[in-house]
């Protein structure tokens, strides 16, 4: 699924004709894959991933986003299902009926291996039924940069032409992007 359509990405460069159709699908494609993993998000409504997590803080955090369920979360050296309780896109520890507990992940036996060991395995959906407006404006404005500027930031190579995405982005742009990305958290100063 294409988080903007090719209507969208024109009314943003401001053109009517079809010319380039074929080329601004693969700038949508380009760049809507290049922020799923820069921010960490999923465009795709109820995509479904599995994902082995090490669990060395008190929330287990899915690399895609948002979440929209978890199936389950079992333990890699158990084999245990794990009671949790999913909040903000972050899976928390829970009793066997449901409550939150106050200790994270690690807790008791799994503190034992070294950090950035798998722990967890977590079978998830991620995926925005709707994508916000502000991403879709932030997608537009990339490639309305990228046809502005034809020749910049450019490489082909045998699987095609290939934009350096990061280059486009401006100290505006980033700020735009930092409200949605789900890497970390970041503040801005």
């Amino acid at each position: 699924m294409q988080a903007v359509n090719i209507i969208e990405v024109k009314n943003a460069i401001g053109i009517s004709h079809s010319a380039q159709d074929a080329w601004l699908e693969i700038m949508i494609a380009g760049v809507q894959e290049w922020l799923e993993t820069e921010l960490g998000l999923c465009f795709t409504p109820h995509h479904p991933f599995t994902e082995d997590l090490d669990g060395t803080s008190d929330a287990l955090k899915p690399r895609h986003q948002p979440v929209t369920c978890v199936t389950s979360v079992t333990g890699l050296i158990d084999g245990e299902a794990q009671p949790f309780v999913l909040s903000d896109g972050l899976i928390y520890r829970a009793d066997a009926q449901g409550r939150l507990l106050n200790y994270p992940w690690t807790y008791p036996v799994y503190g034992f291996l070294q950090p950035g060991t798998p722990r967890f395995r977590v079978v998830y959906h991620a995926g925005f039924e709707h994508v916000p407006a502000g991403l879709k404006e932030i997608m537009c404005r990339l490639i309305a940069r990228r046809y502005r500027n034809p020749t910049a930031a450019a490489s082909t190579s045998e699987a095609g032409m290939r934009t350096d995405w990061p280059s486009m982005v401006d100290d505006s742009l980033r700020r735009d992007m930092q409200k949605y990305d789900r890497r970390s958290k970041i503040s801005i100063g």
